[in-house]
C-alpha cells in the first residue's frame, strides 16, 4: 500500500476513535486509559507513515558512510581551504571533487 493510501486510512481511523472518545465525554463519563490506547497506536502509525512518505523522496543521494582523517600542515590546510572557497564549495565537497577529478576519471571541474 502506498503512503498516501495508508495515511488516509489511518486518518479516518483516528477520526473514528476520537469521535468515540468525544461520545464518552458527551455521555458525562470520563474516558479510561484503555479508551485512549487505540487512538495512541493510530497516532503512532500515522506519524511513522508520514515520516516514511517524507523520507521516500530524499533517498536519491548516496549515503556517505565512511570517514577519513587527513593530517595536514597549517599551510596545506590554508591552501586547501582557499581553493575550496575559490571553487565555492565546502572543504569536504572540494576534497570529494579532487578525488573524483584525478586523471582518467572524466570529471572536468567543480561546477
Amino acid at each position: 500500500m502506498d503512503h498516501e493510501k495508508r495515511i488516509k486510512a489511518l486518518e479516518a481511523a483516528l477520526e473514528t476513535e476520537e469521535a468515540k472518545i468525544k461520545g464518552i465525554f458527551l455521555d458525562g463519563k470520563i474516558p479510561a486509559t484503555e479508551d485512549y490506547a487505540i487512538r495512541d497506536l493510530i497516532k503512532k502509525g500515522l506519524k511513522t507513515a508520514r515520516t516514511a512518505r517524507t523520507k521516500e523522496g530524499k533517498s536519491d543521494a548516496p549515503k556517505l558512510i565512511k570517514q577519513v582523517t587527513v593530517r595536514l600542515t597549517e599551510e596545506e590546510f590554508r591552501e586547501l581551504t582557499a581553493e575550496a572557497a575559490a571553487a565555492v564549495l565546502t572543504l569536504p565537497k572540494y576534497i570529494r571533487y579532487l578525488l573524483k577529478a584525478r586523471p582518467g576519471s572524466g570529471v572536468r571541474g567543480p561546477f
